[in-house]
């Protein structure tokens, strides 16, 4: 009889925390049948959680590795806007940058980007 009451405690559990696991509890007489069903979802979930971490601890070590070989970098922009007329801006942005490696490996880079706004 206790045993009995305990399913029936986990089926309620079930149903709460587990929505699609709530159907089957209502449908099926065989409780065992839908502990399995938990027990296989929870799982599940659990793989999920387990692949995310190692994603998420891969990318970690990447950009340890990344900014364990830059020993300094350097950045500067110069934005010019200019307002020909009342309803439109013409805008041309300058930005150049280096970067230095640890390992003597040094490069530069630079790019000119324009732009315009119409008001209506």
């Amino acid at each position: 009889m206790r045993s009995d009451r305990v399913r029936l405690g986990i089926l309620a559990v079930v149903a709460l925390l587990a929505p699609p696991c709530s159907a089957l509890a209502q449908t099926t007489t065989n409780t065992d049948a839908a502990i399995a069903e938990l027990r296989q979802l929870l799982a599940d979930q659990r793989a999920m959680l387990d692949r995310q971490a190692r994603i998420i601890d891969e990318q970690g070590r990447t950009l340890a590795a990344l900014q364990h070989r830059v020993e300094g970098t350097t950045a500067a922009s110069l934005n010019l806007i200019w307002n020909p007329v009342p309803f439109a801006d013409i805008v041309l942005e300058c930005l150049a940058g280096t970067r230095a490696n640890k390992d003597g490996e040094r490069a530069s880079s630079s790019q000119i980007q324009a732009g315009g706004t119409l008001k209506f």
